[in-house]
């Protein structure tokens, strides 16, 4: 779909660019609170959080059920609560 319409994916790829930086910049945050481990790497975690968002809300679109949703969103939480510092 992006590569058919200029004026569709630029808005799009910059609203996930903000999501994205929203998430890095609270992860960072946890980080340098001591909740993350240190070599966390907050902007991969960060466009992790987006595609599961995304991939999510999508899954649960086409098959029009939203406990995929959920269930994406809890693997997700998983993946994070396994980053953080001991």
């Amino acid at each position: 779909l992006s590569d058919d319409d200029e004026a569709f994916r630029v808005p799009l790829a910059q609203a996930f660019q903000r999501l994205t930086g929203a998430f890095a910049q609270q992860l960072e945050r946890a980080r340098a609170g001591g909740e993350l481990k240190a070599d966390a790497d907050t902007q991969a975690l960060a466009e992790f959080l987006v595609a599961s968002l995304e991939g999510g809300i999508l899954l649960a679109r086409v098959h029009k059920d939203a406990a995929v949703l959920a269930r994406v969103l809890r693997a997700a939480e998983a993946y994070l609560w396994s980053q953080r510092h001991p």
